[in-house]
């Protein structure tokens, strides 16, 4: 700031027009300085990304901001403004009886109550207008058959409010020990409780009176249906929506914890991601910069109507001004879609498409789904981050030689029912006849027409999953392989089903041949994939012998030896990442050497043992390992854009442009990514792709303080004055009127545009504070004001 000002006194002299002319380019240098400066300790945050399970225990990272520090040199992590999560549960409980409120209507504008239980600083953030999302009573007004339909199914289910009759009944159990969890090995459980007509998760932890307590309400359940899981989601007042630990297995008739962090504290929920929360609603308005905080007054809960045909506002208003109309206008009709358009109304969800390339919710039928989001490819099932047909369904010769569709077999308006009321089998014969199936002739008769237990068999999903009391790593339901190929085990398994009743002692023999030959397939399978160091996808190879054979001794054990190595592997990157948060780097390089030893195959292990050896000095190593992470997964950016920083801090800005470039069509829309890529363009000199990429940034988090200061100064720099007066202006709101050096750029940019009044009431604001703060700068600003802004 000394500086700054003292360059501005040489260069400008007393006020003028020509003086002010002459002050541009100490502007320039001073903002551009300090937002350089700050910028410059952005280093890592990239780096933050909380390692563990996301919902239902995906893996993976989260997005969530690291309170972290590294101990570099003139390196620090900035802490982002964020909304913090309150305990404090919401003073109106939701209604008890219906499942959502009756109409799932939504106001187009926010309620007035609304806006104040969301704490969002004196920097409002810009939020995304309701398009026309109007809720399905609107469409129950001239479809209310059709409506009544899919109300049923689980797509209108996958995300509702917590009612008395669709909760698990030992809510309401007055045996204590029915209501409650404990997780195994721990001084942690869960209490679930329905009381005054609220439903709450109680975690405790320690012994009473010494231990810690915390009562979070349940405000909106997950679950498509009653035979799968539910998860429990916290509405906290402050916006912030968490993902409670403790849900329900309904298969097991079970309370289940689904990964959290056992070191953590508070509700040991997490925050809900934003594309999680995409996939089980309607509309919801988002506030951008956060994972998980989302405005009060604005849920459409549930996939309904408006998810596949869009916003209907449009189309519900024609119809009401022209009730004897015809044609159907302002609405999209997928089946008169395009086959790949019609698809991505469906992968939009049931696909791996969840980067996203722009705000939330951006996407509307008839768009191409790559626009909005870009696909990651794990190469195992058990990282899917969800069911993921779509992957295998194009890899089937039926997909690839046919115009077949979702909807080919399955009709979303219905519960449970194929497409066109026909038999799944009936569906398959429409292009296949029966005795091209080379095993038809050799399958018994009554069991022959099974086409898709044959080829689209049932199998473990075990990328989500739950810790019961007695089990790990369970999956809550079997899913259906859409990879419709021959599939002998899918074979095997029918015809074992079929002799098994039988009852003969042929019949029996056959059977027992079978569940040898299957069992023998299944552990081979777990050797195979145990060896690698995939330990999850282990246990789901025992899980699917034990399908077989539940009582198998030796299946048994495997399973035991598998969650051992699992849940190790688990607790070492808790123990990794809460060392490498505290700084004491020893102990986290020691925990990821660990996770490497137990599975090799663990790419971001690999980048955070990098970023370690970069703090401890070593850079040749560091650069070798997240090359390694960027090898062993190219979905994951760590390595690469841990890379980019690195060229930047030796110098290398046009090497580190490149790198940010690989990085961000990895990861699109990332706030700091962007912010950083900046850096390494504006040091390169390419000041118009800078000001682009800044732009972005601040779309994706309107809050990000390093972008809107880097932002003022590039566009200084560019001689765009008048655009760079807003961003200088939300740097100071941002700040809260706190900040002398934002106060002071602003008052720079106020001069240049002749507003010398706003220039000299953010001096004198500055000022206000250096006298107190800093008083070397307080006597700068006083001659800097004397010389600039007195009159003339």
């Amino acid at each position: 700031m000394r500086r700054s000002m003292r360059h501005a006194r040489q260069v400008c002299g007393r006020d003028s027009v020509s003086a002010a002319r002459r002050c541009k380019p100490a502007s320039h240098r001073s903002a551009m300085r300090i937002a350089l400066s700050r910028t410059h300790r952005l280093g890592s945050v990239l780096l933050s990304e909380f390692r563990g399970r996301t919902l239902y225990g995906h893996q993976g990272a989260a997005n969530a901001v690291d309170p972290g520090k590294l101990s570099l040199v003139a390196v620090a992590v900035i802490l982002f403004l964020s909304v913090s999560c309150s305990p404090t549960p919401p003073s109106a409980p939701p209604p008890e009886t219906p499942q959502r409120p009756a109409d799932n209507s939504v106001s187009t504008s926010e309620p007035a109550d609304a806006q104040a239980m969301l704490d969002l600083g004196p920097f409002q953030i810009p939020l995304a207008d309701n398009p026309g999302y109007l809720g399905f009573a609107a469409c129950r007004e001239c479809h209310a058959e059709r409506v009544a339909e899919c109300e049923t199914t689980p797509h209108f289910q996958t995300c509702r409010y917590p009612t008395t009759d669709r909760m698990p009944r030992r809510f309401f159990s007055a045996n204590p020990a029915d209501r409650t969890f404990v997780v195994p090995g721990t001084s942690i459980r869960f209490e679930m409780n329905y009381t005054d007509g609220q439903f709450t998760q109680t975690a405790s932890q320690g012994t009473p009176p010494l231990g810690s307590q915390t009562t979070s309400t349940i405000d909106l359940v997950y679950g498509a249906k009653n035979t799968s899981d539910e998860v429990y989601l916290s509405w906290h007042p402050d916006g912030q929506m968490r993902e409670l630990p403790v849900g329900w297995v309904d298969a097991h008739q079970a309370w289940g914890a689904a990964g959290f962090d056992r070191l953590g504290g508070g509700d040991f929920g997490r925050e809900l991601t934003v594309r999680c929360f995409e996939c089980h609603n309607t509309w919801f308005q988002h506030v951008p910069g956060t994972l998980g905080t989302y405005t009060p007054g604005h849920l459409l809960a549930g996939v309904t109507c408006e998810r596949c045909h869009g916003p209907a506002q449009e189309h519900v208003q024609f119809h009401r001004d022209h009730p004897t109309a015809v044609d159907t206008r302002g609405i999209v009709y997928p089946g008169g879609l395009s086959r790949d358009r019609l698809l991505d109304v469906c992968l939009q969800c049931h696909s791996n498409a969840i980067r996203h390339r722009g705000p939330a919710l951006s996407f509307r039928p008839g768009d191409d789904l790559s626009d909005h989001y870009r696909y990651v490819h794990p190469k195992f099932e058990e990282d899917d981050h969800v069911a993921d047909q779509i992957s295998d369904l194009k890899e089937s010769a039926c997909f690839l030689h046919s115009d077949m569709t979702c909807v080919t077999c399955h009709d979303p308006h219905r519960t449970s029912q194929p497409a066109q009321q026909l038999s799944y089998r009936e569906i398959c014969l429409q292009c296949h006849a029966a005795p091209a199936c080379q095993q038809h002739a050799e399958i018994p008769q009554p069991v022959s027409g099974r086409c898709t237990d044959c080829h689209m068999r049932k199998y473990v999903k075990i990328n989500v999953n739950f810790d019961l009391e007695s089990d790990s790593y369970v999956p809550p339901l079997e899913r259906s392989k859409h990879r419709i190929a021959v599939d002998p085990i899918g074979t095997q398994e029918v015809l074992l089903e079929w002799y098994e009743a039988q009852g003969d002692s042929a019949s029996a023999a056959r059977a027992e041949t079978l569940r040898e030959e299957i069992l023998a397939y299944w552990l081979d399978q777990a050797s195979q994939i145990a060896a690698s160091g995939r330990h999850l996808g282990a246990i789901a190879a025992v899980r699917e012998a034990l399908r077989i054979a539940p009582q198998h001794a030796a299946a048994r054990a495997r399973l035991q030896e598998y969650i051992e190595m699992r849940r190790k592997w688990d607790d070492l990157w808790t123990v990794a990442e809460h060392a490498r948060r505290d700084g004491r780097l020893p102990a986290a390089r020691d925990a990821f050497e660990q996770i490497i030893a137990i599975n090799p195959l663990d790419a971001l292990a690999y980048g955070r043992l990098g970023t370690i050896h970069y703090q401890q000095g070593d850079v040749d190593r560091a650069v070798e390992l997240w090359q390694k992470c960027g090898q062993l997964n190219p979905d994951e950016q760590y390595g690469v854009s841990m890379q980019a920083w690195a060229a930047l801090q030796r110098g290398d800005p046009q090497r580190a442009a490149q790198l940010y470039a690989v990085a961000n069509e990895i990861e699109p829309f990332n706030s700091k990514l962007n912010t950083l890529w900046a850096q390494a363009l504006i040091a390169s000199g390419n000041l118009d792709q800078a000001r682009q990429r800044l732009e972005v940034a601040l779309q994706s988090d309107p809050r990000n303080l390093d972008a809107g200061r880097l932002i003022v100064a590039t566009l200084l720099r560019m001689g765009r004055t008048q655009a760079a007066v807003e961003f200088a202006e939300n740097c100071v709101r941002l700040t809260e009127h706190k900040d002398i050096d934002d106060l002071m750029t602003l008052a720079e940019v106020y001069l240049q545009l002749e507003r010398r009044a706003e220039a000299r009431q953010a001096a004198q604001r500055a000022l206000s504070i250096a006298v107190i703060q800093r008083l070397g700068v307080a006597q700068e600003i006083r001659q800097w004001m004397a010389s600039t802004l007195a009159s003339p």
